[in-house]
């Protein structure tokens, strides 16, 4: 029997995440449809929409049977730097794409963040109050909030952090061990991160489910940025006397203090059969072999 195929829209397709889902979702036989900001970008599957703009007029493709939601701005120091431009952007615009998406019959499912919690509590609980301490965090959580009331036809994707080939923090890590030099990770900020071949994997899988539901996708432990780098010193074969942990406060950082980044992934197992990797050896493999974050054959 052939496999249903679907039409999807993956909205902000030329990010990190977008393009590979897109790519993903293709090579499963679906017709995708993606959005950029860029004119260049253009092309017959990928339609201009600039989420800074008037999404009211945007014309919406016919007969899709779902939306991904990808584009936004995530940047922290954006979003604190300057709240009401880029609320109206994480907000406003987000809501009313997905409002007149649900109205022609298309489910929407929105690209959340861990940072909706204050990071207090490991492996946190989708129904958990929210309890956001960051700017991102907040215009986070106020969209969920909003695409709430849309009812059913929204499901929520929490994402703790992703590890991708070109992580910068991870790579400036890597050179600096290699070179000999130290480095000075948080001892007080914690990661739990999935490698990016899971997150798509599970995005795909997730926009295969009825929406009305609230997803997590995290690494199943939470790790300090100083034990993180220690893991990466290891891998490399550095002394770990090159890794010298401090703290987030003392770096004048409070209000990115988070001990806990971790979501609970029940759902995704029980439902998806899907079990995160191990976050050590997410870790481990980028320091070691960062490409293989991205690549889909992987277990």
């Amino acid at each position: 029997m052939t496999p249903l195929t679907h039409k999807f829209l993956v909205v902000g397709s030329d990010g990190l995440i977008g393009s590979q889902l897109r790519a993903h979702l293709e090579a499963q036989g679906h017709e995708v449809l993606g959005t950029t900001r860029r004119p260049d970008h253009i092309n017959g599957s990928t339609l201009l929409l600039n989420m800074g703009g008037d999404v009211e007029a945007w014309r919406i493709p016919f007969g899709l049977t779902g939306t991904i939601i990808c584009a936004g701005i995530a940047s922290e120091q954006a979003c604190s730097d300057d709240p009401k431009a880029t609320a109206a952007i994480n907000i406003d615009s987000t809501v009313m794409l997905a409002r007149r998406l649900v109205y022609t019959g298309s489910p929407v499912f929105f690209l959340s963040s861990g940072h909706v919690f204050d990071g207090q509590t490991p492996l946190v609980h989708e129904d958990t109050a929210l309890s956001p301490t960051t700017e991102h965090g907040r215009q986070k959580a106020e969209a969920e909030r909003r695409l709430a009331s849309l009812g059913k036809a929204i499901a929520i994707v929490r994402l703790s952090s992703v590890m991708a080939p070109d992580d910068e923090l991870i790579r400036g890590w890597a050179e600096s061990l290699q070179n000999r030099q130290m480095v000075r990770p948080f001892s007080d900020v914690a990661m739990a991160p999935v490698p990016l071949w899971f997150a798509t994997k599970a995005l795909a899988a997730i926009m295969e489910q009825p929406a009305g539901r609230t997803w997590q996708i995290s690494g199943e432990k939470d790790v300090s940025y100083a034990d993180a780098a220690g893991i990466g010193a290891w891998a490399l074969g550095a002394s770990a006397d090159l890794v010298k942990p401090t703290g987030a406060t003392d770096a004048g950082l409070a209000q990115s203090f988070r001990p806990c980044a971790s979501l609970d992934c029940s759902r995704l197992k029980n439902d998806l059969g899907l079990v995160p990797p191990d976050v050590e050896q997410t870790i481990t493999l980028a320091f070691t072999n960062p490409s293989a974050l991205s690549e889909m054959n992987t277990n």
